[in-house]
């Protein structure tokens, strides 16, 4: 350096100490300080036992790093710098050199003349903690020492879990919805019953006579027709049952020809098992000639008799089972008859009460007897046959009201007669009783032999479109029929003519066994092909609320008609049935002698065809052409 002229002089060269601490003369940054103190040889010269304790804002930290190999990490203050590159941090603390290296595996290294040793406190990466300015206790949080990376592994696949499961009940939600959605409404509203001469339908046991049994036997057969109850009209004992059926003297006991009372409890539980209702018509006239006193209900309301039949019904199952006997007789014969799982009763000739003065003291103990979930069913007569005030009283009470439509007068008639039940004193309402339609029934004579056989079809299929509780009186599904007696060898059951016994379309399936000939033979007028179209009729009703609802609400409390019928003379009658964003459904009834081809188009235009000899074929009213005694049902274009 002399020929720079520049003093050689060692005083000369010596810096002063001031410096070499100060933090605003460094000249390095902290990637060459770390590069540069590795340098720094091993000496005991006076000039490089220096302590550099560097404070600069850019150095990651400062510190002594203790000579003995033996300290833990927690007392470790070395200044240190983290790099991507494995950069390691020197301090010269007197005679000895240590380092430290920081490798891109995280694992922090101390170096010690040359013998390297690993520094690491479990899973924890002080010299990383260090480099981040983390103080260091000897008091770590414990989920530091956590296993991180599996629980990250473990979460994210619950994670994934979660998402699956929730996909997997979505689906399955989606699965399991209706095809349709349809309003709710109690079990015997808007449902088809099946009304059963007992007697003349099944024989299970080879006595010639039907039987509990051999009703239950065919409990398929009325799920095939989507039957919602079962009306039984005569099981009770009789002194000459059944061509004497009407001459009962008990509503307790059932006549032996048709089983015990083990029969009954096995029948109850095969039709429920298949959701099939059981009711029970109960012949109060002439076994009973006045009605008591009410024994606990004469001052109880119909709104305090719902609030608490349900309760009240299990006591009355208790006095039952403990034979606890009151003074109203028909009270203890429906409390009777409901321990052993009936679900209704029809309450056959209560009309000749409309005078008793205690009638509606029993309405009321009866309801209060059945409950909610049992019904009671009446004839429209007895409301015709009381005051205004009284027949309010009554239908607070009653579930079901059974009207008889003859439809062998024509169809001005039904029309007449449909729409004084819809707009008179038995119209829909939200909380009031429903309509129970008949057409045929153990007192009347059968449609197929008033007019004929299609026409018995074409009523049947007509009342299956109207609102409310239609009644199939069996056999008319197959347009059956008197007896079958052209030489007069029952004439002394001739009154009993109409009950012949049941013929299904099975052939092999007979009503008794092949050796003992029926009480009653079958009948000669008998369409099994009309089964097909009740059927559908039937399957068509059950899924459509335009027609087993009898109306529908806008606001939630008013009741207004779905249902709108006309008539043309007497011959031909339409019935629109319509529901809120559903297709109307109309049938269309010829009840007269002659083919039709009309123009209804002021009326409808086109439609599908859902019953019918041409069944979904598209149908337009400019040229509608029906049958004689033949009702199509149309879906109409929206």
């Amino acid at each position: 350096m002399n020929h720079l002229n520049v003093n050689s002089e060692a005083s000369f060269l010596q810096l002063p100490e001031s410096l070499t601490t100060s933090p605003s003369q460094s000249t390095f940054m902290a990637e060459e300080d770390a590069s540069i103190c590795p340098l720094l040889h091993n000496t005991s010269s006076p000039q490089l036992q220096l302590q550099l304790d560097y404070s600069h804002p850019l150095t990651p930290s400062t510190g002594i790093v203790s000579d003995n190999p033996d300290d833990t990490v927690e007392n470790d203050d070395t200044s240190s710098s983290s790099s991507s590159s494995g950069i390691g941090i020197t301090s010269a603390i007197g005679m000895g050199t240590n380092y430290h290296h920081l490798h891109k595996n995280g694992d922090l290294h101390h170096q010690e003349n040359g013998n390297a040793k690993k520094k690491k406190h479990g899973n924890i990466n002080f010299e990383y903690l260090n480099a981040l300015n983390i103080p260091l206790s000897k008091d770590l949080p414990s989920f530091v020492k956590w296993n991180w990376p599996m629980i990250r592994k473990v979460t994210f696949f619950i994670f994934l879990s979660g998402i699956f499961a929730m996909c997997a009940i979505v689906v399955g939600m989606m699965y399991n919805l209706p095809r349709i959605c349809s309003p709710d409404i109690k079990w015997y509203q808007g449902s088809i019953f099946y009304e059963i001469f007992p007697a003349s339908f099944k024989d299970s046991d080879g006595s010639a006579v039907g039987d509990l049994r051999g009703i239950a036997d065919k409990v398929s057969y009325f799920q095939n027709l989507s039957i919602g109850a079962i009306r039984l009209n005569s099981i009770f004992s009789a002194k000459n049952y059944p061509e004497d059926y009407t001459n009962i003297d008990t509503l307790m006991n059932i006549s032996k020809e048709l089983g015990t009372m083990d029969d009954m409890k096995y029948l109850v539980a095969e039709l429920h098992s298949k959701n099939i209702s059981l009711i029970l018509d109960l012949p109060l006239y002439p076994l009973y000639t006045r009605l008591e006193p009410s024994t606990t209900m004469s001052n109880l309301t119909h709104k305090t008799i719902n609030n608490n039949a349900n309760e009240m019904r299990i006591d009355e199952y208790r006095r039952v089972e403990r034979g606890i006997i009151d003074n109203n007789g028909i009270t203890n014969v429906m409390r009777f008859w409901l321990a052993h799982g009936i679900d209704g009763f029809y309450l056959k000739g209560l009309e000749n009460f409309a005078d008793d003065e205690y009638l509606m003291e029993n309405i009321r103990e009866w309801k209060y007897v059945l409950g909610n979930d049992r019904i009671m069913i009446v004839n429209e007569s007895l409301i015709k046959s009381v005051s205004e005030d009284v027949a309010d009283e009554i239908l607070e009470c009653i579930d079901l009201i059974d009207v008889f439509l003859d439809i062998t007068n024509g169809t001005r008639s039904i029309e007449h007669k449909v729409d004084s039940i819809l707009k008179g004193k038995l119209k829909p309402t939200e909380f009031g009783p429903w309509i129970h339609w008949s057409l045929n029934g153990i007192d009347k004579r059968r449609m197929s032999m008033a007019i004929n056989q299609n026409a018995s079809l074409a009523g049947l299929l007509m009342e299956l479109m109207l609102p409310g509780t239609p009644n199939i009186f069996y056999g008319d599904e197959l347009s059956m029929g008197d007896v079958n007696d052209p030489d007069n060898v029952h004439i002394e059951t001739k009154h009993l003519h109409h009950l012949p016994t049941m013929p299904f379309t099975d052939q092999t399936v007979k009503f008794t066994n092949q050796k003992v000939l029926p009480w009653l033979p079958k009948s000669a007028l008998v369409s099994y092909e009309h089964l097909d179209y009740v059927i559908d009729a039937c399957a068509l009703r059950k899924i459509t609320p335009g027609l087993y609802m009898n109306s529908f609400n806008k606001d939630g409390n008013t009741a207004y008609l779905n249902t709108h019928i006309r008539a043309n003379k007497d011959d031909l009658l339409i019935i629109e049935r319509t529901f809120p964003r559903r297709n109307t459904i109309v049938s269309i009834t010829n009840l007269g002698p002659e083919n039709l081809s009309l123009d209804i188009s002021a009326f409808y235009y086109s439609g599908e065809l859902v019953l019918g000899p041409a069944k979904k074929n598209k149908v337009f009213f400019n040229n509608f052409k029906i049958a004689a005694l033949e009702t199509i049902i149309v879906k109409l274009d929206k």
